[in-house]
């Protein structure tokens, strides 16, 4: 298994049958507004919650961000995962998170709605948009009951 914040690293490798499944981590504190001295994860997650709960303008924009920017990183990864698959092969993120404005006590992600035509043709994904498909995780012990894989195809 390759493990790396720097995607570039990755090597131009051919999966065997051609087909990739990983998970993807979501950022916490993705726009590093507590100083590493933090205390650790939860509260990371719980300053980016505690944005989808204010009316503020200002906060409801770093909201936005944060979002955009846990997004980019989502969109990297798989972009990553689909150029090291072999042509018809099918790339599988598994237990992703909602994001946290949606999911609440989870640690962050992407909404369903994310995985579309749109988003795939942003990020230059080669895949048939219409193989981007989901499926609800069945619940189990020690993971939050609203994770969902997303499966997509790439092109031949």
């Amino acid at each position: 298994m390759l493990y790396s914040s720097t995607l570039s690293r990755l090597p131009r490798l051919r999966i065997p049958r051609g087909s990739l499944a990983g998970y993807v981590a979501p950022l916490f504190d993705p726009l590093n507004l507590l100083p590493e001295s933090a205390e650790g994860i939860k509260e990371k997650v719980y300053n980016s919650y505690r944005l989808c709960l204010s009316s503020d303008p200002a906060e409801l924009r770093l909201r936005d961000l944060e979002q955009s920017r846990q997004e980019v990183w989502f969109a990297r990864w798989v972009s990553e995962m689909i150029r090291v698959a072999k042509p018809g092969g099918v790339v599988c993120a598994e237990m992703n998170a909602e994001s946290l404005c949606r999911s609440g006590g989870d640690f962050g992600g992407v909404d369903k709605e994310w995985w579309n035509e749109d988003t795939a043709e942003e990020y230059g994904w080669d895949v048939d948009p219409s193989s981007i498909v989901m499926e609800d995780v069945l619940s189990m012990p020690g993971w939050p009951g609203d994770r969902y894989h997303v499966a997509m195809r790439k092109r031949s």
